[in-house]
């Protein structure tokens, strides 16, 4: 008779095996979670830009002002501006050309921790610079932070961003170094 083998693994290679698993795991499931936080601020970003330069685009065609507001009622048949609003909870671009209010954009609410500092609403009119709500004309600064604050993510970048719309333009521009961002945290 010949002699029995018996083939399997052995307690040494699957506690191997499972410590190499967690040692995975545990660097890469914070990188991940890093790189979601990381490109939730930028869409964020990217949308508020693309909201403003829609505005912009719109006020040079339409005879009235076209306006970024924010909107807690967005996902409504007929939302409307909220004065009292924040951005974050989600905003309109409006034609309000002779009177009428016609929603151009709607944008849902930001994710719960991203809050956006500045002016609440901006009005755009022809070629004119921006104005805010109280109707000032001036450089205007909105700052969109998350709970990481201006925190360095590698590279001289910052967690948040920083938009600044100049005159004469009002074009925005993005900063996203850590010597231009401010969270106040």
């Amino acid at each position: 008779m010949g002699k029995m083998h018996a083939e399997g693994v052995t307690l040494i290679d699957l506690l191997v095996t499972v410590a190499v698993v967690a040692m995975v795991f545990a660097i890469g499931v914070p990188a991940m979670s890093e790189f979601i936080t990381n490109n939730r601020m930028s869409a964020a970003t990217n949308d508020l830009v693309s909201s403003l330069h829609m505005a912009r685009a719109e006020a040079v065609r339409r005879p009235g002002p076209v306006v970024v507001c924010p909107a807690d009622d967005w996902q409504s048949a007929n939302p409307q501006c909220d004065n009292f609003g924040q951005l974050e909870d989600g905003w309109l671009v409006v034609d309000q050309s002779n009177g009428l209010n016609t929603v151009l954009y709607v944008h849902e609410p930001l994710r719960n921790d991203i809050e956006i500092s500045g002016p609440n609403t901006l009005s755009y009119q022809g070629n004119s610079p921006p104005q805010d709500g109280g109707g000032n004309r001036a450089d205007f600064e909105m700052t969109l932070c998350d709970y990481r604050g201006d925190h360095h993510i590698g590279g001289g970048r910052a967690a948040g961003r920083k938009l600044i719309l100049r005159r004469p333009s009002g074009r925005p521009r993005l900063y996203d170094e850590v010597s231009e961002v401010n969270c106040g945290g």
